[in-house]
């Protein structure tokens, strides 16, 4: 289980800064873009989504846009992560590229560490974060956000061996596997306290932890 507490499991897709003129031009485009990408990703997969489909925005005018510097992490799959050659993959990053063809403009995407990414949108480091960014009043007099495109509820993830005998009801003395400073370290604190947390600093080496047997859970 893992994710930042100072992220949200509702993914709200694009956020942007609010100081620049064309951000404030750019952003109906952008809602209205994913927000597409959205439904045709949900009406092909069971999947959650929460999309008004009788919802309508119009494009702005995207001529003063020539590019969008897009921020992510590199630690976060299947959303955004690196595969064996190094490559950013996932799906937020599959959604940026997806949501630039669409407006056929040019692109980039650039990975910063989960605990800088907010401050380099904020220092104009990038123009628009795409990752799981908490909605909270601090960050809403920083940035804007989009619509939440899609909202995760938590999942155990157990070794193959022991998914048959997987018991919610008895995971006391388990040892549980968790980002560091996540909402699900404080799911386990608050209501699995006869578990054993183990918390570690990215949500790769908590997998890790379960895959070599250190932990029961993740």
């Amino acid at each position: 289980m893992g994710r930042a507490a100072s992220q949200s499991a509702k993914n709200c897709g694009i956020r942007r800064r609010k100081p620049h003129a064309w951000n404030a031009m750019r952003l109906p485009a952008l809602l209205a873009i994913s927000m597409l990408l959205g439904v045709g990703a949900a009406a092909g997969q069971a999947l959650p989504y929460h999309v008004d489909p009788s919802a309508r925005d119009l494009a702005s005018n995207l001529a003063p846009v020539p590019t969008i510097r897009f921020l992510t992490t590199a630690d976060f799959p299947p959303f955004n992560y690196r595969d064996d050659k190094g490559e950013l993959i996932g799906f937020n990053v599959d959604l940026a590229r997806g949501i630039c063809n669409a407006l056929k403009i040019t692109c980039t995407i650039q990975a910063w560490p989960w605990e800088q990414a907010g401050r380099a949108l904020e220092d104009n480091q990038g123009d628009a974060l795409i990752a799981g960014l908490a909605l909270t009043p601090e960050n809403g007099a920083l940035f804007d956000f989009t619509s939440i495109y899609l909202a995760l509820p938590g999942r155990f993830v157990a070794r193959l061996a022991d998914a048959q005998t997987f018991d919610p009801a008895a995971l006391g003395g388990k040892t549980i596997a968790v980002r560091r400073g996540s909402t699900h370290a404080e799911f386990v604190r608050r209501y699995l306290a006869d578990s054993k947390l183990a918390e570690f600093d990215t949500e790769i080496e908590a997998l890790a932890a379960l895959r070599e047997s250190k932990a029961d859970l993740y």
